[in-house]
């Protein structure tokens, strides 16, 4: 692969999309002979002509003006203004112009331009050539907003935003202009509102965009060396922000450094942290969000003090220190109270998520000693949590009497999760107005077609026939919205689930044990047999995690194995239904009054009649019939 600069990368796009679209032109100042301020238009005008690469005069607000104008009447320009502070010139034009009429005239026009602006300091331009003022554009509905930090980042996505129908501000810090990167030479594009990890890690999250990336990676690899796992966040875009990236990667880090070179005081930076405290990973944080931007200053002409004012690589590494520090002094100071002061009588420190999962499953968290800094509960701490009594509306759960133990017998002590499941089947047979069901259904086809189909293969590669059974579960489940029904909490209302994440009953010497299989619709059987048969071996090994236990809509038990023709399951909840599997049985029937002999397994269904209804349950068991006595739609 070829390696350009940041600056030929940008030509590139905006060269391949004029010749791929006759509607797509350029305007601005200086852009033809003169090849722009930082000479990125390079040879353009000598390609495409006076009348698509067209220089304007020093009037932001005329020529922005006459891009919007043009944009509405079908065409597709891209605006160079000289530097970022000239928006203010044109700003009329931009937040009341481009970014409102296609909403004002309901959606009757389109507004696709792009407006190209080399952002940011670093080169001596003083105060009225140097600010980073995304932030200001971010907030104009309407408006997208873009800051690529690489070549290869910066020719994908300007292909994006000459392709959109919204208009989007190009933002180009000039210190890139010169910057190599590796650009392939076939066409590309990069998706708007997406983010990209430049460098994984586990210990914090740094997030950031521009050419404070380059130096955010700098910091990564200089702190690798000391064992700190730093993964870096290149946010590319501003707006649409790639929200759920961010989040993800604080939810496995447990602390965040947000880095930009724009000024730190109500910048960008200010709205991820906003949205971090705004979702699931603000209970994971183990230190305060910390944040790196430029100081609250004109930028100077001065190159020392302009090299002052904005982010340094030393000032990264620090609020990495400070981040780290934070939570270690935290759980040192903490391991050194007394338990009546962590306390204090409150109960133990939990995440939100981890909370919401012990009321949900009725779990006593009383004796965990969470893996969190200072003891914090996680919902990966909640597989040891014991299940806690439930009692049923109108009042206390009736005591039982222990059996007295004779000289013939001894006390066998339950373990903890036959403690959980004794509990939890009491628990949802109090709860559920359950009603059971059998269907059979004919499975010689599918156990020959299973047989051809293995043949050959390695037994760790065979296809099982639970894989079979889940595929088709996962399909009718995704059909019969009411199988991903569960109660609300209050009672009153139901929660419908948009994955089909089913649960499979796995037996072991300790009990039974529900892992899920996760998005099971999307997966061929192939890939739900592997998955199934690791979850097998992982759970008689022990090797589960917590995490594997999560967010099941509906569970399959298969006591068909163990030689169980017929069996009534029950639900586990907070699920709505449970399928059980029995073993296949030869039966005599009559085909064309010939008898023979067919292999038939019974489908028992227990479902919670208050959110499942007989039609429903009908229909959903022979849809799972139609599909098992038809395999190759399962393929």
């Amino acid at each position: 692969m070829r390696e350009i600069t940041y600056a030929d990368a940008v030509r590139e796009a905006m060269s391949e999309e004029m010749r791929r679209d006759e509607n797509v032109f350029f305007m601005g100042e200086d852009i033809g002979v003169y090849n722009g301020a930082f000479g990125v238009s390079k040879g353009m005008i000598q390609e495409f002509g006076e009348e698509r690469v067209r220089e304007t005069p020093i009037s932001e607000t005329g020529f922005v003006g006459a891009a919007v104008g043009a944009a509405m009447m079908g065409m597709r320009p891209i605006v160079e203004l000289m530097f970022s502070d000239f928006i203010t010139v044109c700003w009329d034009q931009i937040a009341n112009e481009a970014a409102k009429v296609r909403f004002m005239l309901g959606g009757a026009v389109k507004v696709p331009m792009v407006l190209r602006t080399a952002s940011g300091g670093g080169t001596g331009a003083a105060a009225q050539h140097s600010q980073s003022l995304e932030n200001m554009y971010c907030h104009i509905p309407g408006l997208k907003v873009v800051i690529p930090s690489t070549a290869y980042d910066a020719k994908g996505l300007m292909k994006s935003a000459i392709r959109d129908d919204n208009p989007v501000i190009f933002l180009e810090q000039k210190k890139l202009y010169r910057e190599k990167g590796l650009v392939p030479e076939e066409d590309y594009s990069i998706p708007l509102g997406v983010a990209d990890v430049k460098r994984a890690g586990s210990d914090v999250t740094i997030v950031t965009y521009g050419r404070m990336v380059q130096m955010s990676l700098a910091v990564a690899e200089q702190l690798a060396a000391e064992g700190i796992d730093a993964e870096v966040i290149d946010i590319r875009s501003l707006v649409p922000l790639d929200t759920a990236t961010i989040v993800e990667s604080v939810k496995k880090t447990h602390r965040v450094v947000i880095v930009h070179e724009a000024v730190e005081f109500s910048g960008f930076g200010g709205e991820i942290a906003a949205q971090i405290a705004d979702s699931e990973a603000f209970f994971l944080l183990d230190a305060p969000i910390k944040r790196v931007g430029g100081y609250y200053a004109p930028v100077p002409f001065n190159p020392i003090l302009e090299e002052s004012i904005f982010p340094t690589a030393a000032r990264i590494e620090q609020a990495v220190r400070d981040a780290l520090d934070c939570a270690a002094s935290f759980a040192s100071a903490v391991a050194g109270m007394p338990a009546a002061g962590l306390a204090a009588g409150r109960g133990p420190r939990m995440t939100i998520l981890a909370k919401k999962i012990a009321e949900l499953k009725g779990l006593d968290v009383s004796g965990i000693s969470g893996s969190g800094v200072s003891g914090r509960i996680f919902s990966g701490d909640l597989a040891a949590a014991p299940t806690a009594s439930v009692a049923p509306a109108g009042g206390s759960l009736p005591s039982v009497q222990p059996v007295p133990v004779d000289g013939s017998g001894s006390v066998v002590k339950m373990n903890g999760m036959r403690r959980v499941i004794a509990k939890r089947m009491s628990q949802s047979s109090l709860e559920t107005a359950t009603v059971s069901q059998f269907v059979e259904v004919d499975v010689t086809k599918l156990l020959a077609g299973r047989k051809a189909l293995n043949e050959g293969r390695e037994k760790k590669d065979q296809v099982t026939v639970t894989a079979f059974i889940l595929k088709a579960m996962a399909i009718a489940t995704k059909e019969h919205e009411r199988f991903r029904m569960q109660l609300g909490a209050d009672g009153d209302s139901f929660v419908l689930k948009d994955d089909v994440n089913i649960g499979v009953a796995v037996g072991t010497p300790e009990g039974l044990t529900v892992p899920v299989l996760s998005g099971a619709d999307k997966k061929s059987v192939f890939v739900i047999s592997a998955e199934t048969t690791d979850f097998a071996e992982r759970a008689r090994a022990g090797q589960l995690s917590p995490d594997d236990f999560v967010g099941g809509v509906i569970t399959l038990t298969n006591m068909g194995m163990f030689g169980v023709t017929a069996f009534t399951p029950i639900i586990n909840q907070p699920e709505a239904s449970i399928l059980g599997m029995g073993k296949p049985v030869d039966k005599v029937v009559l085909e064309d009054g010939v008898p023979v002999t067919r292999n038939f397994i019974t489908q028992s269904l227990t479902y919670d009649h208050r959110i499942i209804n007989g039609t429903e349950s009908a229909l959903f068991q022979q849809r799972i019939k139609e599909l098992l006595e038809n395999p190759e739609e399962l393929l």
